[in-house]
């Protein structure tokens, strides 16, 4: 973990807001020490505290079961933000307005934090800049779900399928940080992850606290491509070998229905194999992130109450009323008064009443207007 405070926080004692950063890389790469954020505690004077946490198969390998449930990366995020929570006071900053951010599978994190019981109270905003937990493959939702994850985990181990854990558990360090990167999902575990992904979005059950998402542009277009070793990456590709590239991800099974209409959409005005290849790595980044951003999005809006969609209901029902007849009035309606020498109106709200002359005296004022030293 490293923290960044701006000096003046040294000598003053005041408390400054605080910005955790969780750095991206697949959860399989990358470090916080490569977000040291000095730039962003001076300019924008805030402490900014960057989070190491477990990657790869030390962070992510699981089981499906008590003894190996996985998630230990994002339990140790968990941990670092209770920690800011119990000490951060010393450095100058106020625990009471933490906000987490990240990027790429750091955003992913950034999302799940959002999403976990074991998180609730432990920050107070969220940024998630490229990358959200609707992520084809992201989360194993079953035991069943991780077994061609740990069969590939055994054939770039050397280790029998049936033993996988006791093998693992007796290689090195070393000989564990040479092994091929895997990108292994999180698991929903019953307890860092309680339900599903998309059952706790559907369900409203997202910690509540306001969230940003956004996305980088070309977000596919290097890291992640390199490490599948597509064909075509390097020299450009047709559209056969991209339609292959396409079917060779099994978490983009979903789009096999109407694959032909999506690449027409995306290669049909081009022949040139650069401008296919850039047009694929353009396809990727839209299922992978785009599509999935916006999804995620949209259960982020607030949720109508049912007393509010009633009252859509009722608005809708005076105003087809109206365009039917002349009148908005119909059966199990409030009446709404026809403007007469009484001025009689109707008040719409969560309840209706029909009144007459709104604003009492005041809407005489252009009428009428007061004497000097006269009430209202």
């Amino acid at each position: 973990m490293g923290i960044v405070v701006p000096k003046h926080l040294e000598c003053q004692g005041s408390a400054s807001l605080v910005m955790v950063f969780i750095h991206g890389g697949g959860l399989v790469t990358g470090g916080a020490s490569l977000f040291e954020g000095s730039a962003l505690s001076v300019y924008e004077d805030v402490v900014v505290v960057t989070v190491q946490y477990r990657l790869g198969i030390l962070g992510f390998f699981s089981k499906g079961d008590e003894k190996v449930p996985g998630n230990f990366g994002v339990l140790d995020q968990v941990a670092a933000l209770r920690w800011v929570q119990e000490n951060i006071r010393n450095f100058g900053g106020d625990p009471g307005s933490v906000t987490i951010f990240g990027q790429s599978a750091g955003a992913l994190t950034v999302s799940v934090l959002a999403m976990s019981p074991m998180s609730k109270g432990l920050f107070h905003r969220a940024i998630a800049e490229s990358g959200v937990p609707l992520l084809p493959g992201f989360a194993a939702n079953t035991p069943e779900d991780l077994i061609p994850f740990n069969n590939v985990l055994a054939n770039i181990s050397g280790c029998d399928r049936s033993t996988l854990l006791d093998c693992l558990m007796e290689m090195t360090e070393e000989e564990i940080t040479e092994m091929p990167l895997i990108v292994l999902p999180l698991f929903v575990d019953g307890v860092f992850l309680p339900r599903p992904v998309e059952d706790i979005l559907t369900a409203g059950e997202m910690n509540a606290v306001p969230f940003m998402v956004g996305l980088n542009e070309h977000e596919f277009g290097w890291m992640i491509p390199q490490s599948m070793n597509l064909p075509g990456l390097t020299d450009g590709m047709d559209r056969e070998t991209a339609e292959r590239n396409v079917r060779s991800f099994p978490q983009l099974s979903f789009v096999s229905g109407f694959l032909p209409l999506v690449m027409e959409e995306y290669f049909g005005d081009v022949d040139d194999p650069l401008q296919i290849r850039e047009r694929f790595l353009e396809l990727c980044c839209d299922l992978f992130f785009v599509i999935p951003a916006l999804k995620f999005a949209r259960y982020l809006r607030g949720n109508f109450t049912e007393e509010e969609k009633l009252l859509s209901r009722i608005m809708m029902k005076y105003w087809a009323n109206f365009a039917r007849s002349g009148d908005p009035n119909g059966p199990g309606l409030v009446k709404w008064p026809q403007y007469e020498d009484d001025e009689g109106y109707l008040e719409i709200g969560m309840k209706q009443r029909s009144a007459v002359r709104l604003r009492g005296i005041r809407h005489r004022l252009d009428r009428d207007p007061p004497r000097k030293n006269a009430k209202v």
